[in-house]
């Protein structure tokens, strides 16, 4: 093969790939959080959302996240008020369990 006929199938194998990713439905990432939205210490829930929430917005205006496989994805948060009571906040975790979030984020108080 002479060297511009391999410069361009090279050329298009490269943009043909950028071009698939693109075109790629973009995915979401799932973030749980759980807190005192309610309650004695609801301020620490509030305020957790929040910095949740807005770091989420952050990354998601800046591109979302690569992913290794070249798809990017967006961050999505939920937040549960455990209205700090112990067994809401086991319960929140063991329903983030059986859920598709990849994480789970919160603090009980008592």
């Amino acid at each position: 093969m002479n060297r511009p006929i391999f410069g361009i199938v090279f050329l298009i194998l490269i943009f043909g790939a950028d071009v698939q990713a693109a075109d790629a439905p973009r995915r979401t990432i799932k973030i749980a959080g759980f807190g005192a939205l309610t309650g004695p210490v609801q301020s620490f829930g509030i305020n957790s959302r929040a910095a949740q929430h807005a770091a989420a917005d952050s990354i998601n205006r800046n591109g979302g996240v690569r992913l290794a496989d070249g798809a990017t994805a967006n961050i999505e948060i939920t937040y549960s008020d455990d209205g700090c009571n112990a067994d809401r906040a086991i319960a929140l975790v063991r329903g983030i369990e059986r859920s598709d979030a990849l994480v789970a984020t919160g603090r009980f108080h008592h």
